[in-house]
């Protein structure tokens, strides 16, 4: 049955993920790394560790001015939801980089899952199934869940809009069963918070809003 072979298409994505993380965290200690992109990841931890600690959301940048102290807080340009998922794994599983590793590996399942969800509701449970194997299977999607970026978790909060605007614009009593107005607030939650993980997101929101309510006010004129 369809359910049967969710569960182990879901199985798979989480076995993959697993095994990668596990094998990215044994590579880079041999390697003496910390992150395979040390940059962006070593920000997004050290902004988790703040977040865990209770400590001002900002990052000690190094300074050469002999007259400045040799460390000195700078302002963040990045957005709190990513590393606030991270300061919640750190505060629960310290400071574990294979632990948060693997709770991307969840969220990276978790997409996979959604991305099920999407195709059922736009072409059916074959075209659901199709796209999460494609995506459980694939080794970009596989070896980037497991890297400590925002990538994965804003693909799943994207993912949770997309499925709120297709309940919304094309409701199915046989696969969602949420009034309209309850599907519209997690929608819009859904939007907020992959606006707090890519701030990019911002701008896109009100156009695609805009964009729904022309298309609505259309379908409505012509039934």
């Amino acid at each position: 049955t369809a359910r049967n072979i969710l569960g182990l298409i879901l199985f798979t994505a989480l076995a993959l993920r697993v095994i990668a993380a596990v094998g990215l965290t044994h590579r880079l200690e041999q390697n003496g790394q910390d992150f395979l992109i040390a940059g962006d990841a070593q920000g997004y931890w050290e902004l988790g560790q703040h977040i865990a600690a209770g400590e001002p959301y900002a990052i000690l940048g190094q300074t050469d001015d002999p007259l400045a102290k040799a460390s000195i807080p700078r302002r963040v340009p990045r957005m709190p939801g990513f590393p606030a998922l991270l300061g919640l794994v750190i505060r629960l599983g310290g400071d574990n980089l294979l632990m948060a590793r693997l709770v991307l590996a969840v969220v990276g399942t978790l997409a996979c899952y959604l991305v099920y969800l999407l195709g059922c509701r736009l072409h059916g449970p074959p075209v659901g199934l199709t796209a999460a194997a494609a995506c459980a299977l694939s080794p970009t999607l596989v070896g980037f869940s497991v890297l400590v970026l925002s990538e994965t978790l804003f693909a799943v909060l994207l993912l949770t809009w997309l499925l709120g605007i297709v309940s919304l614009g094309r409701p199915d009593s046989d696969i969602d069963q949420r009034p309209r107005l309850s599907a519209a607030t997690w929608t819009g939650l859904a939007g907020c918070a992959a606006v707090y993980v890519r701030p990019g997101w911002l701008v896109a929101l009100p156009l695609l809003g805009l964009l729904w309510i022309v298309i609505s006010n259309r379908r409505r004129r012509a039934t």
